[in-house]
């Protein structure tokens, strides 16, 4: 992401001189084969870390990612910017993570168009208590990954680079 500018005025002008909404992944691990910042001429974004954390650190990361991602966007307003959004909910941080994704999905919940916008990527870790959030949010819904989301992310990535629907996507996990 270009310093000098700031994210929505950059994902803005790609988001309009392209005709395409972009899709968020977020995660407080790494996405493979992805650094944080924005792709595939504003199709996608990547917030993450770029390196692995020690598991205490994990609250923390999933808290200053959710809070750089609503310090870009104001969802109530920049909402028409995102087709889609990714975030995974692993064991380190699942409650934060959880709360994003339910957070993020209220915000951008469409009235007109009931469809999910936010899917939650989950690992095996207390995979029960993400199904059942997900289950119980209209507006959130889970594909299932394994631990650490890394490589389930990182394909996700690559299908939404290679036009894939972000809609159409169930599972690239396990």
């Amino acid at each position: 992401m270009n310093e000098k500018t700031n994210v929505k005025e950059e994902l803005e002008a790609l988001v309009n001189k392209n005709d395409k909404k972009a899709v968020v992944l977020m995660t407080y691990n790494t996405v493979e084969g992805f650094k944080p910042g924005i792709y595939g001429d504003g199709r996608l974004i990547v917030y993450s870390w770029d390196k692995k954390l020690r598991s205490e650190k994990c609250k923390e990361a999933a808290k200053d990612i959710t809070d750089k991602f609503y310090k870009d966007f104001n969802l109530r307003r920049d909402g028409n910017l995102f087709e889609h959004i990714f975030v995974y909910a692993g064991m380190n941080a699942m409650d934060e993570a959880i709360s994003a994704a339910r957070m993020i999905g209220h915000d951008l919940k469409d009235y007109e168009n009931l469809g999910k916008k936010v899917t939650m990527v989950g690992c095996d870790c207390d995979y029960n208590k993400k199904a059942r959030i997900a289950h119980d949010s209209y507006s959130v819904s889970l594909i299932q990954c394994e631990c650490g989301g890394d490589v389930t992310m990182g394909k996700i990535a690559k299908a939404i680079l290679e036009g894939k629907d972000p809609k159409t996507i169930k599972s690239y996990g396990k």
